[in-house]
């Protein structure tokens, strides 16, 4: 938590301005002044927590780090702890002193090497924003530059992040989720494929799969394409055909004009003795 009295000027900027250690951020990013990264099963934990109660407003805090690299600030959201013995209701949700009792007591047992980087509140059915007693709760419990409000409405499936900007939680540009990452005003997600694992060395392939080894494979090949029938064969068929029919033709003559054809043999025979003696 940090000090309401500085509300009025609380800015992603600002992290730049503050000492921290250097990390490397877990997902291939675009330019950003600040960046959040969800873990996956801090994203799950969140959906799932959501989901056992969409008749009130549920809520917990996102534990983490905030670090820096060469393209500037970012923070990690890595588990989450929920705010059990929270006043719930079925449009706000308020941390009672229990409730940050027991957030507390999780930080120190399970994370007492983690900031908390943010919280998360359920809107089941109303969508995705900040309402006053949310933005009450940003004020004067998570006015840390870097600290985050994360909202998800467990009955459309929708979920946003909120950060510090200008003295004001504004929805954020973009964060990201495992290797997703979110562009909630556009309306659109991009998935980054896993970086693929080193080849072993070729002495390993070679002692393991020897088949294999010896069949070199090109880095990247062409997708197959369609190739053309020769030419030669089908010319060939083509004067089969032809022949075939010429010949049915001539047998169906013949079977149709018989006798005329048996007349006009016997004269050819006859021509032929005549001018052929034997």
């Amino acid at each position: 938590m940090g000090d309401a009295s500085q509300e009025t000027s609380i800015d992603i900027s600002q992290v730049k301005n503050e000492e921290m250690a250097e990390g490397v951020f877990p997902a291939p990013y675009p330019a950003s002044d600040f960046r959040v990264y969800i873990a996956l099963e801090a994203h799950e934990g969140i959906l799932r927590h959501s989901r056992t109660d969409t008749r009130v407003e549920l809520c917990g805090v996102l534990v983490g780090k905030v670090l820096k690299d060469a393209y500037g600030p970012f923070a990690v959201v890595e588990n989450i702890i929920q705010g059990e013995h929270a006043e719930n209701r079925g449009a706000q949700v308020t941390f009672t002193h229990e409730t940050w009792s027991h957030i507390f007591a999780e930080l120190d047992a399970k994370f007492p090497d983690r900031r908390i980087v943010g919280w998360y509140h359920t809107h089941p059915g109303f969508g995705i924003f900040l309402s006053p007693m949310d933005t009450f709760i940003q004020r004067n419990f998570f006015n840390l530059p870097w600290q985050v409000a994360f909202v998800v409405d467990p009955i459309a499936d929708t979920e946003g992040l909120f950060e510090w900007r200008n003295g004001k939680t504004t929805p954020a540009e973009m964060y990201w989720v495992g290797q997703t990452i979110c562009f909630p005003k556009q309306g659109r997600v991009v998935s980054f494929p896993e970086e693929q694992k080193e080849s072993p060395p070729a002495e390993e392939v070679k002692a393991t799969k020897p088949a294999e080894a010896e069949i070199p494979k090109p880095e990247s090949a062409a997708p197959p394409t369609a190739q053309p029938m020769p030419q030669a064969p089908r010319a060939a068929s083509s004067v089969w055909n032809i022949i075939n029919f010429t010949l049915l033709l001539l047998i169906l003559g013949v079977l149709l004009f018989r006798p005329q054809v048996e007349n006009g043999m016997a004269r050819l025979v006859e021509w032929i003795r005549s001018i052929w003696p034997w």
